[in-house]
């Protein structure tokens, strides 16, 4: 088995002994995208303010909102087999 079909560990075979430990990519992006909505957030509060244009902050923050719960919900789901006509 190669260590890309692995979700979390993965065992060299030549070595045993020797296990690698990682995370998916994803849990990585979700951080990110977090950490873009409470930017994004901050920046619609400055807004709010009238220090920043609503017109700049607001569509910031509701694309970062999608970006996040795209992100949390998505699943590659499998669709089924393309018959050929």
């Amino acid at each position: 088995m190669f260590c890309w079909e692995l979700a979390y560990t993965c065992t060299n075979t030549q070595h045993p002994a020797k296990e690698v430990r990682f995370l998916p990519m994803n849990k990585y992006i979700i951080w990110v995208y977090v950490a873009f909505f409470l930017g994004a957030f901050y920046l619609n509060v400055i807004g709010l303010m009238n220090l920043i244009p609503r017109i700049i902050t607001l569509p910031l923050l509701f694309f970062s909102i999608y970006l996040l719960v795209h992100s949390l919900f998505y699943r590659k789901a499998f669709k089924g087999f393309k018959r050929a006509r």
